[in-house]
């Protein structure tokens, strides 16, 4: 069982959303079948998982045409990768991870982190790593790695085996949870090599398209539900470029970045601007395109690609956000008007704009979501 195979393709990355769940595998077998799963997907490593407790594993993975998005869950568990298994099989591929859940200690090119949720970081299949995942860590234990990843075992994959100071061990509760973005170097846009200047160093996630990027990837598996192979390669497109763009901010040359990628995660800040500032009437095109320090015809050719205007996107997330609002038994003493104005749309004009997107009238599909409501609480 893999997530190639589960989506029935020959090798490539599956396309869509795949699901595989170790729950599906005898217990004795589980944690040989991740191990296997582990090296084929993503690379090839030597996993340790204690005995303590039955493992348990859970992937989502996205195919796209130039990657793959996955989300893991899993119990607590050691991965090295030596030179060796990098000499027999190495697709020149870096990743970037989000951390979710748990703590991940992770040494690569001399350099170890401690990851905890929200952190995010890139390492790669060319050079050897050491990483230990842990429901819940105590750090005056160390990380653990006193090993180095260079020196790592080439020994198939042992449950309850060693790793630097001491076993690993199982907290008793719990599963780390990360979503790993797999980046061909090919499709890297950036001077051959630089990203390793970031092996296992942190990202700074709290500005730019870093801020963008970790929600975006912790959203993505969801988001693809159901997506057809267009719509997936953009929602792709779109997390290498905002990937691309975090890495060259930390190395400081996001002006070496195509002007392409540059473009993609100015709309990608554009429209999560827009998704925060919804409420506010004032929320016109001069307004977005001084907040960007663009001019507005810039704004709007930016948008010329894209499935909507720039005005009928705004409008568009509006209506569901009222949609959403008229829905809710908690809100019914709101009047339709307060519902309108409370997401930045004229009481006079709501009506006739939501009649158009919906074919009923705002009063209409209140009393019925409100009924379908009553009844399932009955």
């Amino acid at each position: 069982m893999s997530l190639s195979n589960a989506a029935g393709t020959d090798g490539a990355p599956p396309q869509g959303l795949v699901t595989v769940d170790a729950g599906s595998v005898p217990e004795p077998d589980r944690w040989a079948w991740w191990a296997d799963m582990v090296s084929r997907e993503v690379m090839p490593v030597s996993i340790r998982i204690p005995r303590a407790r039955p493992f348990q594993g859970h992937v989502e993975a996205v195919g796209m045409p130039d990657g793959q998005v996955a989300a893991f869950d899993f119990s607590p568990m050691a991965a090295t990768r030596s030179l060796t298994q990098i000499r027999r099989h190495d697709r020149e591929e870096y990743f970037l991870v989000l951390l979710r859940e748990g703590q991940m200690a992770l040494e690569q090119a001399s350099d170890v982190s401690l990851l905890r949720p929200g952190d995010m970081t890139v390492f790669s299949s060319s050079h050897p790593l050491a990483c230990e995942f842990l429901a819940h860590a105590d750090p005056a234990a160390g990380t653990g790695l006193t090993h180095g990843p260079g020196s790592a075992a080439d020994s198939r994959s042992d449950p309850g085996a060693v790793t630097g100071r001491g076993a690993v061990t199982d907290s008793g509760a719990g599963v780390t949870r990360l979503t790993l973005l797999r980046l061909p170097r090919r499709i890297l846009p950036l001077s051959s090599g630089r990203a390793d200047d970031l092996l296992a160093v942190p990202l700074r996630a709290n500005a730019g398209a870093a801020a963008l990027l970790g929600p975006y990837l912790a959203g993505l598996p969801g988001a693809a539900r159901g997506c057809g192979a267009a719509e997936l390669g953009r929602l792709g497109s779109i997390a290498v470029d905002l990937a691309a763009t975090a890495i060259a901010a930390q190395l400081d040359v996001q002006e070496s970045l195509p002007t392409e990628t540059r473009q993609a995660v100015t709309l990608a800040e554009i429209k999560a601007f827009i998704a925060r500032n919804l409420p506010d009437p004032d929320l016109t095109p001069s307004a977005i395109a001084a907040r960007h320090h663009l001019s507005v015809r810039t704004l709007h050719a930016l948008f010329r690609d894209e499935p909507e205007t720039l005005a009928a996107s705004i409008r568009g997330r509006r209506l569901e956000r009222c949609v959403a609002d008229l829905a809710d038994p908690g809100l019914r003493h709101r009047t339709i008007g307060d519902i309108a104005a409370r997401w930045g749309l004229a009481a006079h004009d709501f009506s006739r704009s939501f009649r158009r997107a919906y074919g009923i009238s705002p009063g209409e599909y209140r009393a019925s979501a409100l009924r379908a409501a009553e009844l399932r609480d009955t």
